[in-house]
């Protein structure tokens, strides 16, 4: 992907969906692409471990493994994954029109994984029924 194409213009990564065989568009496939935020967009991609392009020019933080390129990626290979997994195909979870839908990190900034909700039930519960589903699949 190139900056014409998406890239440091409105992401810094997609995901989206394939056929095996275009002709007959039987077996679909998912895909994720993130690149390498050190070489695109920096400010953008790789935020918080770089000095941000827009807003308040704070201190970067230090990236944890100490290197800001694979903590950037990390961070928006996640991003990526989370819509991957609840809309691989464009007709899963987003909010607003499907022509400019909103995955699931961006609709839910902040309020999804491990212990976002405080009632432990509900997440043993959806861990349990996440066991579930994948016992009967394998």
């Amino acid at each position: 992907m190139s900056p014409s194409t998406g890239c440091c213009m409105s992401r810094c990564g997609t995901h989206g969906y394939g056929f095996s065989d275009p002709k007959t568009k039987r077996v679909k496939f998912a895909y994720a692409w993130v690149g390498n935020p050190v070489t695109q967009c920096p400010g953008q991609c790789a935020w918080p471990f770089h000095q941000p392009l827009y807003g308040p020019q704070t201190p970067p933080l230090v990236a944890p493994n100490g290197d800001v390129g694979v903590d950037g990626m990390v961070i928006n290979l996640a991003t990526v994954l989370a819509g991957t997994v609840t809309n691989p195909f464009h007709n899963g979870y987003f909010q607003g029109p499907a022509t400019a839908p909103l995955d699931a990190v961006t609709a839910c900034t902040g309020i999804f994984g491990s212990g976002s909700y405080p009632d432990t039930r509900v997440r043993l519960w959806w861990i349990r029924l996440r066991v579930r589903a994948t016992m009967r699949k394998g």
